[in-house]
């Protein structure tokens, strides 16, 4: 009696033991997961489940990609109205880039992409909100602070305005240059649009950089002065 409740137990236990591995291969236990990497057998299971899951997640990704044909025109040629039945209508960007961002939370220029389709639905607070968190991924990309910024003073929230519009000037325009070169989700809508293989990021952020150094002074102006702020030139938002 006593021989088969120790053999319970011992199958208890080494039942328990091989459930926590599995967790730990799969996630569930980060620091364990650590731990098991540093050993060649569970390494190399670790490296094949996180394969097979990239993959699934491409497999399933690219199940979602809209045509870019028109998304990159507009990219070109910044107007306000932009299709709505583009962005969130059957084929749409809209879930394209949120199943991005649900398999690529970290990625910055995925939560950029979601603030600028929701901007172009109307919805500026949400727009907002994603461009702070591409801020927060990657301050180094000028056109994240740049929109935030924009999207701010056209809510007549001046001094946010202002603060984004500041912290856009203490970036590098080079950086900014590679990281459109580098970002994958950039390139994809560039090779949509023929009109877009000669595009010059370097003239577009130029004039940005222009453009953000006028409303920074003009914003100083009126602040300092606290006079009401009159109606300015047309506004846009960038992705690149």
């Amino acid at each position: 009696m006593k021989l088969k409740l120790v053999k319970r137990i011992i199958a208890a236990c080494l039942f328990v033991c091989f459930l926590v591995l599995i967790l730990a291969v799969r996630g569930d236990y980060h620091s364990l997961q650590k731990k098991l990497n540093n050993l060649p057998l569970f390494s190399t299971f670790i490296a094949q489940r996180k394969n097979v899951i990239n993959k699934a997640k491409t497999t399933t990704l690219n199940y979602y990609i809209p045509s870019f044909a028109y998304l990159a025109s507009f990219i070109n040629s910044p107007k306000d109205v932009f299709d709505r039945k583009k962005i969130d209508g059957y084929g749409g960007y809209l879930p394209y880039y949120q199943k991005a961002a649900e398999y690529m939370p970290q990625n910055a220029h995925v939560q950029g992409m979601l603030g600028f389709l929701h901007y172009h639905l109307g919805k500026t607070r949400e727009a907002l909100g994603y461009y702070k968190k591409a801020v927060e991924l990657n301050p180094y990309y000028f056109w994240f602070p740049y929109n935030a910024g924009i999207i701010s003073f056209k809510n007549e929230n001046y001094q946010d305005a202002k603060n984004f519009f500041e912290q856009a000037l203490k970036t590098n325009k080079e950086i900014t240059i590679k990281i459109f070169h580098s970002s994958r989700f950039y390139q994809q809508i560039i090779v949509a649009n023929p009109d877009l293989f000669h595009f010059s990021p370097e003239k577009r952020i130029e004039k940005g950089y222009q453009q953000c150094v006028v409303l920074l002074s003009f914003l100083n102006q009126y602040l300092n002065a606290e006079k009401p702020i009159p109606p300015l030139f047309p506004l846009h938002i960038y992705v690149f």
